[in-house]
């Protein structure tokens, strides 16, 4: 992950708490840091498909590093097919959501093939445990929030949103 572009989107972002009008230009550099390091590099798991990736910059190293073993699960099982076309928070959770599928050496797709789909399953459910316990704004260690929403912080981000 390009360090400096996540340190600049962490800095705008905390900026855009306090200046309302900063929001547009944090919501810019997250597009971009997004971009950057989830879909680019990982264009095989995104296949010019249209994608929502509406998360704060604490969470991409964690999407990256799935797309990663998502990648690698693919390589090892030739007739999986996986497709992210959703990475979003709700309710102070990670949700990965992506369309997976197994195809024969006959050529049938098969929609479930239980050696393979429980390994796709297993990842998206791994990262989306890390984030619980991964602050949104910063990736260092957090906890589950309540404050009039649901959110994942740690203890700086914590403060600053109470």
């Amino acid at each position: 992950m390009n360090q400096d572009l996540f340190n600049r989107t962490v800095a705008l972002y905390e900026k855009s708490l306090e200046h309302p009008w900063e929001r547009e230009g944090a919501h810019q550099l997250r597009r971009e840091l997004t971009m950057n390091t989830i879909v680019a590099p990982h264009q095989s798991l995104f296949d010019g498909q249209q994608v929502e990736i509406s998360i704060l910059p604490g969470w991409v190293s964690i999407v990256a590093d799935l797309c990663q073993r998502l990648i690698a699960l693919t390589q090892t099982d030739p007739h999986l097919k996986v497709q992210i076309f959703e990475v979003k928070e709700k309710h102070g959770h990670l949700c990965v959501r992506a369309r997976y599928t197994w195809t024969g050496d006959n050529g049938i797709i098969l929609l479930e093939h239980q050696e393979s789909m429980k390994k796709v399953d297993e990842l998206i459910i791994a990262a989306e445990n890390q984030a619980a316990v991964t602050c949104e704004v910063c990736g260092e260690p957090g906890e589950l929030i309540f404050s009039g929403w649901q959110k994942v912080y740690c203890k700086k981000h914590a403060k600053e949103e109470v």
